[in-house]
């Protein structure tokens, strides 16, 4: 055997009498499924395509219930991340070249832009390949289509805790709470002026500021009481409009970014739907990297490192 590592060795000389019959390829795949279960992690390589009506860049009514389904199986599971690589959009042979060129395009950033693909950080491959053909994907319809190449990563659940009463959760981010500016400056659950004067002096110290946000178990929905939170957060934005500001997700008991991310993401969006601009705000999961309480001993440990908090950036800060 070549080119083996000495963590490779750690492996396979043990038990190299069982493998010498074994190709390379095989014993490869092994050792990736040996350090996948070690890290809680299945990965799944799979295709969806989208199909489109002759000379149009919108989907078909069906393809675009599919996408609409996809979509939400993309950004709605807390334990299922998909890493989506590549977009490949192709089109029959009907009409010029120039004409299949663009509407190979406008399909490509159709679906792009619905599947909110347009951070360059993700690193995705966009092809509008028109007549190019690819063969991998099996049992197609036509070549009036998007396909979108993902894999899906399946993390061990990490979350587990008692139930929880229907009343203490706060209303899903599908169906937030309407607030004027002017609403949220008036609320009155929280003394703003003492919270304010903690994100003034967090500013200064440049730490980040606890934001007093709980979620159920497994979920980015929030436990009641959050809406409070979040006007205090809105009505400071709302008067300092040169601040900035990371909003950090953190999970309790094991290594999931896509989980934090994902309630760093429902604060956001809370915010933006409070009136706060989008453009000053960013979400960011930062796993379990960050506990306050370590190691989680109890139920009360895990609840506070299942949280949200605030960095924020001053103008003479950035």
């Amino acid at each position: 055997m070549r080119n083996l590592t000495p963590f490779s060795f750690r492996f396979v000389v043990p038990l190299f009498g069982v493998f010498q019959a074994i190709n390379m390829r095989i014993l490869v795949a092994l050792l990736f499924t040996i350090s996948a279960q070690f890290y809680g992690l299945r990965a799944q390589n799979e295709i969806a395509s989208f199909y489109f009506n002759v000379g149009k860049s919108t989907p078909s009514d069906s393809s675009l219930q599919a996408l609409s389904q996809f979509k939400t199986q993309v950004q709605g599971n807390l334990y299922l991340s998909f890493e989506i690589s590549a977009l490949y959009s192709y089109t029959d042979s009907t009409g010029s070249r120039a004409i299949n060129d663009r509407l190979a395009h406008d399909r490509l950033n159709y679906v792009k832009n619905y599947l909110d693909l347009n951070d360059p950080d993700q690193n995705i491959k966009l092809v509008p390949a028109t007549l190019e053909r690819r063969t991998d994907v099996k049992n197609v319809l036509n070549w009036r289509r998007v396909d979108v190449y993902y894999t899906i990563v399946h993390f061990n659940v990490v979350e587990i805790a008692p139930e929880v009463p229907t009343e203490s959760i706060e209303n899903p981010i599908e169906n937030p709470i309407k607030l004027t500016k002017e609403e949220v400056e008036e609320s009155p659950h929280l003394e703003h002026a003492e919270i304010h004067e903690g994100i003034q002096q967090s500013i200064e110290r440049n730490e980040p500021f606890i934001l007093n946000i709980n979620f159920i178990p497994g979920t980015f929905n929030m436990e009641s009481g959050s809406s409070a939170v979040l006007n205090v957060l809105a009505s400071y934005l709302f008067k300092n409009t040169q601040v900035q500001v990371i909003i950090r997700g953190h999970v309790c008991c094991e290594n999931n970014k896509r989980a934090s991310k994902k309630r760093a993401q429902a604060v956001v969006k809370r915010l933006v739907e409070m009136g706060v601009e989008k453009s000053r705000l960013k979400a960011v999961g930062m796993s379990n990297t960050e506990p306050l309480v370590s190691p989680e001993r109890t139920e009360s440990d895990r609840k506070k490192n299942r949280r949200v908090d605030a960095q924020f950036i001053a103008p003479s800060k950035k």
